[in-house]
């Protein structure tokens, strides 16, 4: 797409981008043309709109904008049970009319609300501009204030992204995480696979990230949360945090165990559904319940941003599953005997035939080409 110049204008002025975009999506929505539109028909407005849209990124940018915040706002009222009218008129003395002009007489005329804030089919052109100016206003209080930021990485991907209050969050390979900011709180949740937290200090605002029903709080510090089936991994780089979870987890992952990959033992089996990890140490929390487990050290913590996978005595299974999350080719564990046999050692993430290669030398087991993908099993 190649864009015409474009000069900037200051935003509310005559020409903003934002309210002209929101002025283009309520056109495109009439199912009838106004007979006050200069275009003949509807593929000359189309072609207007295209016209318009390609004039500059800005342009382009404002018109995604606006359309997403439209989509978003109509999850807000689906039913209309908000009655716009009513409310609009019971503040009556708290409103200030919009007035627009006549094209043909110059008459000054009031424009009246649109009777439902989201329903814009068959609309004069005269109200295009009020109601466009509704619908800017209004993206940025629901995109900004009420809906949450998402980032997320497919398989195989890893990305860093730096969040509006200075903190970075790298994340893991198809991991998904929901940032919701406020002036009170910094909110995260992490609906889907692992992530690193650098977390800037904020003691005004605490920092806290949500993993199904449990909540990790901390303020100036770094630490490491791996989502699996059954359970959440809390490691601490630096810095203290809280761990709280108040009932068993509902959430879903990626197929693996409940015991780290790491396969260390667990100790303080207090079961306590609240605990205080510092660095160096690493909790574990299944079905509500908090555990302190031997932290391995950080470099293996954190060997997955270098696209290491690092083994100590785990299941042939966990690590199948493992090295599933980060290719395309799968490799499946059958039968118990199999699933059950343990190992220990440094693989490339990004090499599954490594670990085909290394069943295929044990006289124990058997590896059978399934397609693009793997089978083990026991002889």
């Amino acid at each position: 797409m190649r864009f015409k110049k474009h000069n900037d204008v200051t935003p509310g002025a005559p020409g903003d981008p934002g309210v002209e975009a929101a002025e283009w999506l309520l056109r495109l929505n009439d199912e009838e043309l106004d007979p006050e539109e200069p275009y003949a028909d509807l593929n000359s407005r189309n072609n207007a709109w295209l016209d318009w849209v390609t004039q500059s990124p800005q342009h382009l940018q404002a018109f995604l904008e606006v359309a997403e915040a439209h989509r978003r706002m109509s999850r807000l009222d689906p039913q209309r049970l908000i009655k716009i009218q009513e409310l609009l008129e019971s503040r009556s003395a708290d409103v200030i009319r919009l007035r627009t002009m006549s094209r043909e007489s110059g008459d000054v005329r009031p424009v009246r609300p649109a009777p439902a804030l989201l329903h814009i089919s068959k609309r004069p052109i005269a109200r295009y501009t009020a109601i466009a100016a509704l619908i800017v206003a209004c993206s940025f209080l629901c995109v900004r204030e009420f809906f949450a930021e998402v980032y997320s990485t497919g398989i195989g991907e890893q990305r860093t992204c730096k969040l509006a209050d200075g903190s970075f969050v790298t994340m893991n390979t198809d991991s998904r995480i929901e940032v919701h900011f406020s002036n009170q709180v910094r909110e995260l949740r992490l609906t889907r696979g692992e992530a690193l937290f650098t977390v800037e200090h904020d003691s005004t605002r605490p920092f806290i990230v949500n993993v199904g029903t449990t909540s990790v709080r901390a303020i100036g510090t770094q630490f490491d949360v791996r989502l699996r089936a059954q359970s959440t991994d809390v490691s601490v780089m630096e810095g203290v945090v809280q761990v709280s979870a108040t009932e068993a987890q509902g959430h879903q992952a990626s197929p693996s165990s409940t015991l780290p990959i790491s396969g260390v033992p667990t100790e303080n089996a207090s079961r306590t559904g609240q605990m205080r990890l510092a660095a160096g140490e690493k909790a574990q929390v299944v079905s509500g319940q908090v555990s302190r487990s031997v932290s391995p050290p950080a470099s293996d913590i954190l060997a997955w941003r270098q696209r290491r996978l690092v083994f100590y005595d785990a299941t042939l299974a966990d690590v199948a599953a493992e090295f599933n999350r980060y290719n395309h080719t799968r490799i499946r564990v059958e039968g118990m005997e199999a699933q059950a046999k343990k190992l220990s050692g440094i693989f490339d993430a990004d090499h599954p035939q490594s670990l085909v290669l290394y069943a295929a030398k044990d006289d124990s087991l058997i590896v059978l080409p399934e397609g693009s993908n793997w089978v083990i099993r026991a002889r």
